[in-house]
């Protein structure tokens, strides 16, 4: 699996501050879309136990509220490995 981007401090994608993970993939592509640059499956970070260690770390900062993971329409059935 595979992400976008990390978003530190996000406002805009739920309540309160928040920790926002864009993963990387869709297959809609839709015409009047603003991130084009995910809809590449191959494309951005690999998603791993690093990424995951630092999305944890991220969330106990003290003015996160929350973790938003923001999917397009990623391939669910591709292997997560178990941590």
């Amino acid at each position: 699996m595979r992400y976008y981007k990390i978003r530190k401090m996000d406002i805009s994608n739920g309540p309160g501050v928040r920790i926002s993970i864009f993963m990387q993939g869709c297959t809609f592509n839709c015409p009047s879309c603003f991130n084009k640059e995910t809809h590449d499956f191959e494309g951005g970070k690999e998603f791993d136990e690093n990424t995951i260690n630092q999305v944890l770390s991220l969330c106990e900062l003290k003015y996160v509220t929350g973790l938003s993971i923001c999917l397009r329409r990623i391939r669910i059935i591709r292997s997560i490995p178990q941590i």
